[in-house]
């Protein structure tokens, strides 16, 4: 007999169940059977809340992830045959999953990935083994209410679906089906769960399960092990360098360029209300605070670091053009101002920055801007590269010393600020190699923290300003050996520079901070690309 859906007396939004009544095939000589209340039918079903030991649901919530339970209804079908819905306690995994894929395609939504589990109810006298009910792990790509979703799989699929919307995240309801507990040992867990993701790869259900790691999260763990230890009448536990970690987050002890003194302001915060085994630890590794500190905010920061590591150079300097300007023209204005005063085409200038958001190549000479006598606004003209990528993502010039390219392979840009082309620094073979877009070896300490040299292979563009004083010795000695026919590593040298000479200096009291935005904007629009 066909199932027919019932006409509802009002909106179904907010309702556990919909009803649905039987009815025998129309005779031609026989009037239908008056439609009875879809209500009535759902209330002659025993309520699966009840029998599934769960929670009631909130109808208003949006959320992104939610756990759905597809009741067993073996035991509330018996004797109620015509509530129009079905027990899936003998689906497969294959048949919960197609169903569930075509729910959230009617009304469309976007899933990320879900995470099917079969759970068995203890069985009753006469029973070998208890029904089957289904939880599904549910992440979508944006929060949503569940009624659409619940009202497809009853009038699409005839199933009653529970929609849980305790769970904080997607490892909260993945946790609930995976991992065991005094209360589902493991022997009780689902052996072949079914996941799913759009990527097509699920992540592994054991690293999804675990909570993140978050100021919030580690400070109440903390709290719940000094409370158990406190009401078990147990000392404190010890705590760890995590334990700091939420404290110098939560309270924003942060090392600046201006304000070294993030240690002081944390010991002091410690003293006033850290517990006596936080300051035991604090006061015992109080040599490495300053550097905990930087570490904690290194991870702390690490999705936007990668963020922005992982966005090419050219698509950074379209969104810094994008960006609000900070200092309502004035950069670009002085900017170009200095680019006439030097009789330096502005076109041709932004076209070679331009040039090298591919980074160094054979074909790309560096860009150096060369000072008379200093002031002339050189640095002032590539100043915004660090605002634009970062100063930690910029190398700066290289310092005497064993290892002055240390940790080039991790920046985006280089920027070698009044560099003196000293080969007692930066030995002339190396840059040659470098400059020229080839490899090169890196020396680096034979310490814990590195192990063996590496060869770099990196494409940070490479941007210098220098005087006239430094470099201009050097183009003399190429010239001369240009004169003479001789080879000479200073020709080889100048051939991979692209020189603009800067005689004229700006006034003083019009240098302007750097803005990423009119450098971006400048270097764009006088490239021939708006």
């Amino acid at each position: 007999m066909p199932a027919v859906l019932s006409v509802p007396s009002r909106r179904l939004r907010r309702k556990t169940w919909l009803g649905f009544e039987v009815v025998d095939s129309p005779s031609p000589c026989l009037p239908a059977p008056a439609a009875q209340s879809w209500r009535s039918a759902a209330v002659s079903l025993p309520d699966f809340l009840i029998l599934e030991d769960l929670e009631p649901e909130d109808g208003n919530c949006r959320k992104a992830v939610y756990l759905v339970t597809l009741p067993a209804l073996r035991w509330a079908l018996k004797g109620n045959s015509e509530c129009g819905h079905v027990c899936p306690s003998g689906w497969a995994h294959e048949d919960i999953a197609r169903v569930i894929q075509a729910a959230f395609q009617n009304p469309s939504h976007k899933g990320i990935g879900n995470q099917l589990f079969k759970e068995h109810h203890a069985a009753t006298e006469g029973e070998d083994q208890g029904p089957v009910h289904w939880h599904v792990a549910l992440r979508a790509s944006g929060t949503f209410r569940f009624a659409p979703y619940k009202r497809a799989l009853a009038m699409n699929h005839r199933l009653a679906s529970h929609w849980s919307t305790s769970h904080q995240g997607y490892w909260s309801a993945v946790r609930y089906g995976f991992m065991p507990s005094p209360k589902k040992p493991q022997q009780e867990l689902d052996p072949t769960p079914l996941s799913w993701h759009r990527s097509g790869d699920h992540p592994s259900l054991f690293e999804v399960s675990q909570e993140p790691t978050t100021v919030a999260a580690t400070q109440r763990r903390r709290e719940t092990k000094v409370k158990e230890a406190c009401e078990a009448g147990r000392p404190e536990p010890r705590p760890t360098e995590m334990d700091l970690y939420a404290v110098i987050v939560r309270h924003g002890f942060r090392n600046t360029p201006y304000d070294m003194f993030a240690e002081k302001r944390l010991i002091q915060h410690l003293k006033d209300y850290g517990s006596p085994a936080l300051v035991n630890l604090a006061f015992k590794i109080r040599r490495q605070l300053p550097s905990l500190i930087d570490d904690v905010w290194s991870w702390e920061t690490v999705d936007d670091t990668l963020s922005l590591q992982g966005q090419p150079r050219i698509e950074r300097l379209f969104a810094a053009a994008r960006e609000a300007c900070n200092c309502n023209g004035q950069w670009r204005y002085l900017a170009e101002a200095c680019l006439r005063l030097n009789c330096i085409n502005a076109r041709s200038i932004c076209s070679d920055v331009f040039l090298l958001r591919d980074g160094r190549r054979t074909d790309r000479p560096v860009l150096v801007l060369m000072g008379r006598f200093g002031g002339e606004g050189k640095s002032f003209f590539l100043a915004p590269l660090r605002s634009i990528y970062g100063q930690q993502n910029v190398q700066a010039t290289p310092q005497p010393g064993s290892f002055p390219l240390l940790n080039l392979e991790t920046k985006k840009v280089v920027l070698m600020d009044e560099w003196a082309f000293d080969s007692a620094v930066v030995p002339l073979p190396t840059p040659l190699l470098w400059y020229e877009g080839k490899p090169f070896p890196l020396t680096r300490p034979q310490n814990k923290e590195y192990s063996g040299h590496l060869l770099y292979q990196g494409s940070a563009p490479i941007f210098v300003t220098c005087k006239e004083k430094d470099l201009g010795p050097l183009i003399c000695k190429a010239e001369a050996a240009v004169r003479l026919g001789e080879a000479s590593e200073h020709t080889m040298l100048l051939r991979r520079l692209r020189v603009y000479t800067l005689s004229q200096k700006l006034p003083v009291a019009e240098v302007h901070h750097e803005c990423g935005s009119c450098f971006a904007k400048m270097i764009i629009q006088n490239s021939g690309l708006s």
